[in-house]
């Protein structure tokens, strides 16, 4: 029996499967240390929740809004609010431009569009892919300067992403103070954080939700002064907010890549792979790439695997060899920063293990990144699959993007049959 299925035997009867990998690394010579202190999502602290708001009062105390704005289905929604608050004009509200001197047909396209009809046209919505466009704004009464409002706005997405990882990105980007996060599902998060506008503190509590490719964010502001008096009815009216209709898609298109007739997996299109390693028909490998605009590479997904018992080939070995991988790269693997259990794999995958660890770099490299590393088996085969990535305190938002590309090649990763 090969050495590799040893070992997998082993871990499946004494039931460690989540030491499998570090145990591995421990037999190549290398021996984790301390967990490095980086920002690990999984650690947010949940939202508080206080609440004695019965919802027979909630309902009593607010009116319901049910808005579709622009006509857009996707970004139809409801919300209670109270009774005293008001609702800003939406765009579509506002009344026509009047008729005035046209100089040119630029001008006449502008105005009336083309070709001319009798009918109203309504307002088109362009959303932007790096700003919240606003498709609602609500404020309530005001006290001594001050008011608390709810603004409601949509953007674009051009790539997949968690809920949870926009909004942490958005917090991140804009310098605000996080004080939780609820995750309600993969499309839906709910966040607390404090802002400063104009010398006025506000907590704000927002719900986030991916439909479709567009991301609806409704955010209640609240000044610091109004916290006793409105803290139920900003968590009440938070959790009352509901898109009509959902859809989850696939933003990103997907290709899949085939090594021949015997295994397969799904990657982005914004990946690229390199030309295919054949080593022997039972050992194959190949890298992916991520770049930014300048051609600079901001991600790196490289894939192998082999039989379990190809000729000259162990399990520890192969192991043992990605190590050197980051030393490539300039780099030194560092500490390990967290186990990730949370992956789904392909039916046909009886063990998968996946661990993240730092690196270390010389000290004119500014920019810090992470070594993904998963061993996946089958009853056949090994898959080695690793990624170097931009680290999350680095810059969030290429990194988020590149563990949900991470996430799909293991998810897809497959026997061909």
């Amino acid at each position: 029996m090969a050495f590799g299925r040893a070992i997998l035997d082993k871990e499946r009867s004494v039931g460690v499967r989540g030491l499998f990998l570090l145990l591995v690394f421990c037999c190549a010579g290398f021996v984790p240390a301390a967990r490095a202190q980086v920002l690990d999502i999984d650690q947010i602290p949940d939202i508080p929740r206080w609440t004695t708001l019965s919802d027979e009062d909630f309902v009593a105390g607010t009116k319901l809004y049910e808005e579709r704005p622009y006509g857009d289905p996707q970004l139809a929604y409801e919300i209670r609010l109270p009774t005293d608050w008001i609702q800003q004009e939406t765009l579509d509200e506002q009344p026509a431009a009047p008729e005035q001197e046209k100089d040119n047909d630029f001008l006449d396209r502008l105005y009336v569009g083309e070709p001319e009809t009798e009918e109203p046209v309504a307002p088109e919505l362009n959303l932007n892919r790096r700003i919240l466009a606003e498709i609602g704004r609500y404020y309530g009464p005001a006290n001594l300067g001050l008011r608390s409002r709810v603004e409601i706005g949509a953007q674009e997405l051009d790539y997949d992403i968690t809920a949870r990882n926009w909004f942490v990105n958005y917090v991140l980007t804009n310098g605000f103070t996080l004080q939780g996060v609820d995750v309600i599902s993969d499309s839906r998060v709910e966040g607390l954080y404090v802002r400063i506008e104009r010398d006025v503190t506000y907590v704000v509590r927002v719900v986030a939700e991916i439909n479709g490719q567009k991301l609806v964010m409704v955010s209640y502001y609240m000044p610091l002064e109004y916290w006793e008096k409105e803290k139920q009815w900003q968590e009440k009216i938070i959790d009352s907010f509901r898109l009509k209709r959902t859809e989850k898609v696939q933003i990103e298109t997907l290709d899949t890549y085939f090594f021949l007739d015997y295994v397969s997996f799904d990657y982005p299109l914004s990946w690229k792979p390199e030309p295919m390693q054949i080593y022997a028909l039972d050992d194959m490998a190949v890298r992916l790439v991520r770049t930014d605009g300048l051609g600079a590479i901001t991600g790196d997904i490289s894939v192998h695997f082999f039989d379990k018992d190809a000729e000259g080939k162990s399990l520890s070995e192969e192991v043992a060899l990605l190590k050197e991988v980051p030393a490539k790269r300039g780099l030194k693997l560092g500490k390990l920063i967290e186990a990730r259990p949370d992956y789904t794999f392909d039916e046909t995958i009886s063990f998968g293990q996946v661990e993240v660890y730092g690196t270390e770099g010389s000290a004119e490299r500014t920019v810090t990144y992470e070594y993904w590393v998963a061993v996946l088996a089958d009853d056949e085969r090994y898959y080695l699959v690793t990624m170097l990535t931009v680290g999350r305190n680095a810059d969030f938002y290429p990194w988020a993007r590149n563990i949900e590309a991470f996430e799909v090649a293991l998810r897809t990763l497959r026997e061909q049959t």
